[in-house]
């Protein structure tokens, strides 16, 4: 069967159509793709700087599970046997069982640089944040009946040199136990 010239020329005419992507769709295409690897490259820069362990968001996290960690544990505390601006020892109710009440101990040392520490029960201290610049305890004292209670206790602590990794809290107590001087 022969095929006439016309329709002859339309089909190729379409197929050649077909054959690659017009100016548009190549730049449409490949901003696209710039995008994407714009994004890529930021989420993976964001990743890395939040990985450094001296980074101010590495720090800032740190500071901040160390102080919400230390503020839960003080909103239970039943009685203080040590209250300093770098230390502190509380009380808190049983919590393993043995019809005792459980003692944790938070201290810094002083020198920049130095691990903030607590230890449970008399046992052997933990680093909960290295690399402390500064943690200050502030208390919070009402007087009733003649006896001093804690109230609360501000809370400050700087984990890294940098003072954009500085956090403050506050923790009240809920109990309101009674200041006992060691």
């Amino acid at each position: 069967m022969k095929i006439p010239p016309i329709a002859r020329a339309s089909r190729n005419d379409a197929s050649r159509q077909r054959r690659g992507m017009t100016l548009l769709e190549l730049v449409a295409g490949t901003v696209c793709a710039g995008l994407l690897l714009a994004g890529m490259g930021s989420a993976l820069f964001v990743a890395l700087r939040a990985s450094d362990p001296d980074s101010i968001p590495s720090n800032l996290l740190r500071a901040c599970t160390s102080v919400d960690e230390l503020a839960a544990e003080l909103r239970s505390a039943t009685a203080f046997g040590e209250r300093s601006s770098t230390a502190l020892a509380f009380t808190v109710a049983d919590r393993d069982d043995d019809a005792q009440p459980e003692t944790i101990r938070y201290e810094w040392s002083g020198g920049a640089g130095d691990p903030l520490t607590r230890a449970y029960n008399g046992g052997s201290p933990v680093s909960v944040a290295a690399d402390v610049h500064a943690f200050e305890l502030d208390y919070e004292i009402e007087s009733k009946d003649g006896k001093d209670y804690v109230c609360g206790v501000n809370i400050t602590l700087q984990s890294g040199p940098n003072s954009a990794s500085l956090v403050f809290a506050s923790a009240q107590v809920l109990n309101g136990p009674e200041v006992t001087t060691p």
